[in-house]
């Protein structure tokens, strides 16, 4: 699996990532620290920056690169609200 490059999507990666560790059938406890291993640029930062609890748990992984790379809900609502018709 490629590295993550901060120019990429972040969720069409996670997916590719998600995908590739099921037919691995890689335990899930283990995706964290696989995953850790891609993370380049910002997201690698997000990483680092995690308690040592958040960072061998996938999901809260995960939580904190969507955020970082504001892909929330409440982040989506606000684009969409803002955003306007081109003419």
């Amino acid at each position: 699996m490629p590295f993550f490059d901060d120019k990429e999507d972040l969720e069409s990666f996670l997916c590719q990532f998600e995908r590739l560790a099921t037919l691995q059938g890689w335990r899930e406890d283990s995706w964290a620290i696989r995953l850790a291993t891609l993370l380049r640029g910002r997201a690698r930062e997000v990483y680092v920056g995690l308690s040592e609890e958040q960072a061998i748990d996938y999901k809260e992984v995960k939580k904190a690169l969507l955020t970082r790379f504001q892909l929330t809900g409440e982040a989506y609502r606000k684009k969409f609200r803002s955003s306007r018709r081109d003419s």
